[in-house]
């Protein structure tokens, strides 16, 4: 019996059919998380016909207007607060760019059908991120700690579901969590960067990246400066590269 060429370049590979049989469980188990946490978030989502909360239908407005707009969107509705015109920075701009995806500048009832979609879809990717980071550690029984996330409390999923940006905010923190235990601290760069468009609470890799430095030095006696530097770089680029700048360090 005549066998394909590409049998036997697996066969000449050592272990090459297990390879590629490990990345296609590993992409099942990967697919089979991320079905079931849209499903629970689905669940939640839908269980009122309205946003899970009241800042949702802002940034609802906010996403459809800057498909009109573009990123700068004239904010003239408080004057007399620090989001006046002239001092207004949209904080979640990237956001609102997600967002914009799934609102569109339809009927309301088609926004506030895009606006849940999108809330569904953001939290269930911070849950597959956490997997992979569990994955990538060796612990044991990773997809059942990922989705167990979902019975965390009613509180975590009432925050994950909203329309706002901190499940967006956990992926990245997620993702960079993961890059700092591989070591892979360029990747730090970029996504520095687009925290600060995504949202103000960009800090926090500054201390999540801090807390590795010193567990670094603390078990090893090595200052691992590459950690710290490449996401303050990004932070600072996205804080000048930006479309509100220099409005932006001022509301910073």
């Amino acid at each position: 019996m005549q066998v394909s060429p590409a049998t036997e370049q697996r066969r000449a590979r050592p272990g090459g059919w297990w390879q590629e049989a490990a990345v296609a469980r590993r992409a099942a188990v990967a697919a089979t998380v991320l079905c079931i946490l849209l499903a629970c978030f689905a669940f939640v989502q839908f269980g009122t016909p309205h946003l899970a909360d009241n800042d949702g239908y802002y940034h609802m407005r906010m996403a459809a207007l800057m498909r009109s707009e573009g990123l700068r969107v004239e904010f003239p509705w408080l004057p007399l607060t620090i989001l006046k015109p002239g001092a207004f920075y949209d904080h979640h701009m990237l956001f609102h760019a997600y967002l914009a995806l799934f609102v569109g500048d339809r009927t309301p009832e088609q926004m506030l059908a895009g606006a849940k979609l999108a809330s569904i879809i953001m939290p269930a990717l911070a849950g597959l991120a956490i997997w992979w980071l569990l994955a990538a550690q060796g612990v044991p029984g990773a997809a059942l700690w990922a989705i167990g996330t979902c019975a965390i409390s009613d509180a975590f999923l009432y925050r994950m579901s909203m329309p706002r940006a901190q499940a967006a905010s956990l992926l990245l923190l997620v993702l960079a969590l993961h890059w700092l235990l591989r070591r892979r601290y360029a990747l730090l760069l970029p996504l520095g960067f687009v925290y600060v468009w995504l949202y103000n609470a960009f800090p926090l890799l500054i201390l999540l990246a801090s807390i590795a430095v010193v567990a670094t030095f603390a078990t090893e006696r090595r200052l691992e400066w590459r950690a710290l530097a490449y996401p303050l770089a990004g932070i600072a680029l996205g804080i000048v590269i930006n479309p509100y700048f220099p409005e932006n360090i001022v509301f910073i």
